[in-house]
């Protein structure tokens, strides 16, 4: 029984540690950016991501584009400044171009996602860092903002690893033999608000135009007044616009007459 004891704590001593990094993913305001961070507690350091970002379309939002786009990738911790597909350096060592954290289709066809103004973007970005080690203190922050992800529309967002650049988890660590559990993001769905205020409100578009929660004739005697005006004219009242279509029309009364009465509140 002793044997079998110290046959187990020395399989426990000799097993790699466990590092554990989180990805997440936030909507900025209302707007089409959302902020990629990390968070990573471990001595042994992150070297490299390599991930890919998708987008569909978020159905959840009326009229919402089927095909949404990624139009900009900005890399936001300046300890990840060297982005492998697309620095370019001279024969004297010099950076000419730091290049874009977005990978290039071109280098990589079966594993590259199509890039911006697409659905899908391929990022690379690694630490290249002197003296190394996390007492560093040119070592890359590892708590906080990585990138930031613009969109063409309201859409939901994967992260995914990219395994041809980061292997299955994403991410390269400076020990590479340290196994490593990363948490990646659950898809993201973002609704993305350009209009008035009233249109952020939860349940405008269910028919209440003064945020009640409820649908009754108050929300009809905006209708009224706002009947037949569009964006720009005098009357218009956006929050009697239910389907945020810029004219306050038969459609919006349809969606009155819907939820007539009810308490649209969750």
């Amino acid at each position: 029984m002793k044997k079998i004891l110290f046959v187990l704590v020395a399989l426990m001593f000799a097993a790699p540690a466990w590092a554990v990094v989180d990805i997440s993913m936030a909507q900025v305001g209302d707007s089409n950016e959302v902020i990629i961070s990390i968070t990573s507690d471990e001595a042994n350091l992150v070297r490299a991501y390599g991930l890919d970002i998708k987008l569909t379309q978020n159905t959840a939002v009326v009229d919402s584009d089927p095909d949404p786009n990624i139009l900009e990738v900005t890399a936001l911790n300046p300890g990840y400044w060297v982005f492998p597909g697309t620095i370019q350096i001279d024969a004297g060592g010099n950076i000419t171009n730091p290049g874009s954290p977005v990978a290039e289709y071109g280098d990589l066809t079966s594993d590259t996602l199509a890039g911006l103004d697409s659905n899908g973007v391929t990022v690379e970005l690694a630490s290249l860092y002197a003296p190394v080690g996390p007492s560093s203190p040119n070592a890359p922050v590892q708590n906080g903002v990585l990138l930031s992800v613009k969109v063409s529309d309201s859409a939901c967002i994967t992260i995914t690893a990219n395994v041809s650049r980061a292997g299955a988890t994403g991410v390269v660590m400076e020990d590479p033999d340290e196994v490593v559990a990363v948490n990646l993001p659950d898809p993201l769905c973002i609704e993305i608000i350009t209009g008035p205020v009233c249109w952020t409100y939860p349940n405008q578009a269910l028919g209440d135009a003064n945020n009640d929660c409820n649908v009754n004739i108050a929300d009809l005697g905006a209708l009224k007044v706002s009947w037949f005006k569009s964006t720009g004219q005098e009357g218009y009242n956006p929050c009697a616009d239910f389907d945020r279509s810029g004219m306050v029309n038969i459609a919006d009364l349809g969606i009155l007459k819907v939820h007539w009465f009810q308490n649209v509140c969750p």
